[in-house]
């Protein structure tokens, strides 16, 4: 399916296999078809080959690190590569694309890209020979704006062009389609994404709705209880944005919601969000954790920053397009971008959940909300522009960057340090530059930074 608006696949001549570089979302090879990087994957791969991209930045940890790379050398990156092929889809790409080996189509075992639009439309691609296996349309999306009667799109009024920007310069309208990164368990062929989608409701009116699937990677066909409405109380999907990865551990789906541009609804608000599904999704009523309880319509924050007080608190889960991190016990860790901050509502803040239940009890090592909070939701210094990032090989320390550019680390602190300021709480003041960390988890007594480093980190939030 082809367009004057299609996206389009490219692939990089540096002499590794098709789609297994898929850390960037442009799509330019970067993993050998030959890396022996350890299966640390979404779920077991037992019916698939030996090299597989199931997850964004291949596993929870969130690190995006192929330490067993032996093909993309630094002389290849040098000389620029040249394209291999082109593969038309429908729309824009923002999901990463995935892969997955050895996958039986008709009698047949294919190395598949898969790749998700925002026309929520799935393609699978044969990467041997660039031919389409097979695609799916799984509905109409809303769009970014719109001047057509009848038609659903988000944030009308705020001039948000975090996802139209890129179409209105031709006219089109931008669609909000599959946005968050799928995940695929390779133990059972199914691959689990979020449509953003249109209706029409019995009184006429237009919706717009989101859909958790989970489809065969064979062919693109729902399977069983698929797909699930996603929905809770306060839930308001025309302002709120699933942009985050998709995530799968312990056979359960994470789902992480975040705003449009911080957009509130006239009379409410948005929040973020994770939702957790049963991987068979038969659990229709998903455990669900919000960041931010205690904000409502009228609700403020940042007082006395530098920028001023601001109105918009609700904390959104974005990480610029990361999924929540899991470790090794299945707790799960996400960092929750502008937002009030009172000890019950938890902007700027990086929070510890309970595997599956997503219960947070706010005690000691549960959460990491740093000094200056307050700064930095008056200033939109976003500690939620990217993920908790676990250690490679360690369960125990993490690291944290935000809009500010100042990159935290969390390795051990000793237990006096600890003790001051076991629970985490908000400092009125900078510590000297030290290390967040305590005992045997991330979180606990977690205050300050360690050889803190400032990057050129871009400031447009989602």
């Amino acid at each position: 399916m082809t367009s004057r608006r299609a996206g389009r696949i490219v692939r990089q001549m540096f002499g590794v296999a098709a789609g297994a570089a898929l850390c960037a979302a442009v799509l330019t090879e970067a993993c050998s078809r030959h890396s022996s990087r350890p299966e640390v994957t979404a779920a077991s791969t037992a019916a698939l080959g030996t090299f597989n991209v199931l997850t964004r930045c291949y596993d929870n940890t969130q690190d995006c690190a192929n330490l067993y790379e032996t093909t993309l050398t630094q002389s290849k990156v040098a000389g620029g590569g040249s394209t291999l092929a082109r593969m038309s889809v429908d729309d824009r790409i923002f999901a990463q694309p995935l892969y997955a080996s050895g996958v039986t189509i008709g009698g047949t075992a294919y190395n598949v890209l898969y790749v998700a639009t925002m026309n929520d439309t799935v393609y699978a691609f044969d990467t041997a020979t660039e031919n389409l296996l097979w695609h799916v349309h799984y509905g109409t999306p809303p769009r970014s704006y719109s001047t057509i009667p009848g038609v659903v799109f988000v944030a009308p009024t705020t001039g948000c062009t975090d996802l139209s920007i890129y179409e209105q310069g031709n006219g089109y309208p931008g669609n909000v389609g599959i946005e968050g990164t799928p995940v695929i368990d390779g133990s059972t062929g199914a691959m689990y994404f979020v449509t953003a989608v249109q209706v029409t409701l019995d009184s006429g009116a237009g919706a717009m709705q989101y859909w958790l699937h989970s489809v065969n990677i064979t062919d693109g066909s729902e399977r069983t209880n698929s797909p699930v409405q996603i929905t809770t109380t306060g839930f308001n999907e025309l302002f709120q944005h699933q942009r985050a990865a998709l995530v799968l551990a312990n056979g359960t789906v994470y789902v992480a919601f975040a705003s449009f541009c911080d957009h509130n609804p006239s009379g409410g608000t948005y929040h973020g969000y994770v939702f957790a599904y049963d991987a068979t999704l038969t659990n229709t009523t998903p455990y669900v954790f919000d960041t931010t309880p205690s904000v409502n319509a009228t609700t403020t924050c940042g007082q006395g920053g530098t920028c001023g007080t601001q109105s918009i608190c609700g904390g959104g889960i974005w990480q610029s397009g990361a999924g929540p991190s899991v470790d090794s016990a299945g707790n799960v860790y996400v960092t929750v971008g502008n937002g009030l901050y009172d000890g019950t509502s938890l902007g700027d803040s990086v929070v510890k959940l309970a595997p599956i239940t997503l219960a947070f009890d706010g005690g000691t090592g549960n959460f990491f909300t740093p000094y200056n909070q307050n700064e930095l939701v008056s200033c939109d210094y976003d500690l939620g522009v990217s993920p908790p990032t676990l250690f490679p090989g360690s369960s125990t320390n993490l690291v944290q960057g935000g809009k500010d550019g100042i990159v935290s680390s969390q390795p051990k602190r000793s237990r006096r340090e600890r003790d001051k300021l076991r629970h985490g709480a908000v400092l009125s003041k900078p510590l000297p530059e030290r290390s967040a960390h305590a005992s045997d988890d991330p979180l606990d007594g977690a205050v300050g930074l360690r050889e803190s480093v400032r990057l050129g980190i871009g400031r447009r939030h989602r």
